[in-house]
This record gives structure tokens, C-alpha cells and sequence, in this order.
């Protein structure tokens, strides 16, 4: 084969990828103008909770379905996806997120976490049977703040198997980890116990990164996750420790969910401490009623970036928000890159301190070393 030969076929090769980059950076600016659209549609009224009840009959059910329609119809009209993340799936069938948002919106894409056999099987079917299947990514795990192993211990009822009349919620929708010091006792009668993989927040969202292609594992992209524009977690009163996997404070704002929905009281204990964190995240917080409901302040969808990193990050969507350092380096190696689309999570501490302010000695530095290296 001529040398010729060679070069043009590699060419051509470059041609599908370079327009695959273009393609991925266009879409990450759509991402990036809906939710600057999200932010500016908010006014202090969306932030009362007193209002939320007095307006949509006290249940903070209702509160989230409300602002999810407003955020699902801006997006639609910016032609840009939602991201929807759900823990705590079950087989999909009894959802009011799913069966009213997810499954008629072809703007949305999700993914969704189920530990069961049972349930994980069916809720793949139902949505192949919704045509849904392309816009969902089902992973069969437990999700928790802290995995201490590769995998957890489940348990659920036999009521599927043992009688199908008695109520859905019976039969699908009872489970729980199997607690530490318990971890060594047999199954008792009326019980199954399973081991699945246990993931936290982060890794449900790098998961789902790799799944749609964005990244891979082992590229220079795999810390790049999606960021949740909508969450929702219903795990049978383990709700405080999956949310944490997604609001701990090493979570750059840019990074955090905009709408959450979870079950608060079943985490009775832990419904003030929540409210804390989330209120000091950034969010108005429902108050204490069978749900829980959580709206990010448009102030803290982009809180802690300079007015740069803000402006890039309004006009080329979630890519340009996941801290400065990715950025650069991608700047020195002449590449734009847009596998971050919809991300604004990243492990890096230097990312993490660019994003709070912390990174200005570093860029002095840099600044210093390039002045002497053009000298």
C-alpha cells in the first residue's frame, strides 16, 4: 500500500470523528443554554415553601411534578435532553415520574438503579416495551453513600412468588440492605437474599457517562459525568445516605441536581440534618411531610466559577463547568473536547479548588512561567 494510500485513508478516517466532536460540542451548548434558561425562569416565590403548600396542596409530591413539567417544557423548547436519574426504580410500572415525563418525552433520557432480579428484568422489558429502551440505561445495583465492598447483601420479601393478587407495593416494592452486623445469618422463611454491586452517586453517573458514549474507562475523559438535572430516590428509608453519594460537599455546584424528590419520612432521624446540607448546598427544601422536595437556587447553579468560567459555561453548557484545570490542558493540547457535556463533576482537587476561587496562586504561577518563557 502506497504511502498515499495511507494518508488518505487515514483521513478519512478523522472526517466521522471530527464531525462526531463538532456534533458532541453543539449538543453541550444546547445543554448549556437550557439550564442558563432554567436559572433565569426562577424568582424568590420558587424558593417559599410555605407557597409550594399553600399552591399545590401541601404535598411535596406535587411540588416536584410541578417545577419537573416547567424544567421538561423549557428544555424541550432548547431542544436540549433532560437528565433524569432514578434510585430506587423497582420494575417501573408504578412511577409517576416515569409513566408521565420519562416514557412520553423523547428529550429525556435516564438512568435507573434496581437491586433486584425481579424488578431489574421487568423494568428493562417495560421499557422496551414503551420504545424507551435507547433513552435508558438500567443498572442492577444498591446505591449508598460509602461502599465498603464491591458488592451488598439485599433482601426482599416472597410475596411475588408466593401470591401475584396481593398489591404491587407488597410484592415489588419491599427491600433493604441487609445490615452489617446481620450479614452472616441465613435466609428465614418468607425471605431471598441477593448480592449485587454496591455504587454511590458518582459512580451511577460515571456508569451512565460510559453507557451513552461520552466516556470510557481508561480515557483521559473517565472522571467526566452527567450532571442530574432531575433526581429522584425512593429506597425504603436508605434515601439520606444515597443522597449524600450526590450532595456531599466535595460535589462542585455545577455538578448538583436541580430538582430532587425523595421519601423523608422513612428518614425520619435524618430529615433535619438533609434539610442542612441542602439548604447549605444551596436549595429551598420542602417541609417535613411524607416526601421531600429540593429546588436549587438559580444562584448556586453556577455558585463558586469566576465570571470566565460562568460565561463559558452559560454559552458552551455543562462541558465548560467541571473546573478549570480539564480545560487547559485540553487548551495545550489543541483539542475541544465536549466528552464532558453535561458534566461539571470531577474528582480533581485542582479542578475542585479552580471552581471554589482556590486555584489563583496555581494561575499566577502558570501566568509567571509563561511570562519568563517568552522572554
Amino acid at each position: 500500500m502506497s504511502h498515499l494510500l495511507v494518508v488518505i485513508l487515514s483521513l478519512l478516517l478523522l472526517v466521522p470523528s471530527a464531525r462526531g466532536e463538532e456534533v458532541k460540542l453543539n449538543q453541550a451548548k444546547v445543554q448549556g443554554k437550557a439550564i442558563k434558561a432554567w436559572a433565569n425562569s426562577l424568582t424568590d416565590i420558587d424558593y417559599n415553601a410555605t407557597h409550594w403548600a399553600q399552591t399545590f396542596h401541601q404535598q411535596p409530591a406535587n411540588f416536584f411534578e410541578h417545577y419537573v413539567e416547567q424544567l421538561s417544557d423549557l428544555f424541550s423548547e432548547k431542544n436540549a435532553m433532560v437528565n433524569f436519574v432514578m434510585v430506587g426504580a423497582c420494575d417501573g410500572t408504578h412511577d409517576r415520574t416515569i409513566r408521565d415525563r420519562f416514557l412520553p418525552s423523547n428529550h429525556w433520557r435516564g438512568v435507573f438503579v434496581e437491586p433486584f432480579e425481579i424488578n431489574h428484568r421487568d423494568l428493562v422489558a417495560f421499557m422496551d416495551s414503551h420504545g424507551a429502551k435507547d433513552r435508558a440505561t438500567v443498572l442492577r445495583a444498591a446505591a449508598t453513600f460509602r461502599c465498603n465492598d464491591t458488592t451488598v447483601k439485599m433482601k426482599r420479601p416472597t410475596f411475588e412468588e408466593k401470591n401475584k393478587s396481593l398489591p404491587h407495593w407488597m410484592r415489588r416494592e419491599i427491600g433493604s440492605i441487609v445490615p452489617f452486623d446481620k450479614l452472616d445469618r441465613p435466609a428465614s422463611g418468607g425471605w431471598i437474599f441477593e448480592h449485587v454491586p454496591c455504587v454511590n452517586g458518582q459512580k451511577i453517573l460515571q456508569n451512565w457517562t460510559y453507557a451513552l458514549g461520552l466516556a470510557q474507562p481508561g480515557d483521559a475523559e473517565n472522571r467526566v459525568r452527567l450532571r442530574p438535572h432531575v433526581l429522584k430516590v425512593d429506597v425504603e428509608g436508605h434515601d439520606y445516605e444515597v443522597l449524600m453519594g450526590f450532595l456531599h460537599d466535595g460535589i462542585p455546584n455545577a455538578a448538583l441536581p436541580l430538582l430532587i424528590s425523595f421519601e423523608a419520612k422513612s428518614i425520619l432521624k435524618h430529615f433535619d440534618r438533609l434539610k442542612g446540607h441542602l439548604e447549605q448546598r444551596g436549595y429551598a427544601v420542602s417541609h417535613l411531610a411524607t416526601d421531600g422536595f429540593a429546588l436549587l437556587k438559580a444562584e448556586h447553579i453556577f455558585a463558586g466559577m469566576s465570571s470566565t468560567q460562568r460565561a463559558q459555561a452559560e454559552e458552551g453548557g455543562d462541558k465548560a463547568v467541571d473546573g478549570g484545570g480539564r480545560r487547559r490542558r485540553r487548551k495545550r493540547k489543541g483539542k475541544r473536547s465536549d466528552a464532558a457535556e453535561d458534566s461539571g463533576a470531577t474528582d480533581s482537587r485542582e479542578d475542585a479548588a479552580d471552581a471554589e476561587g482556590g486555584g489563583e496562586k496555581r494561575r499566577k504561577k502558570r501566568r509567571n512561567r509563561k511570562k519568563r518563557q517568552e522572554e
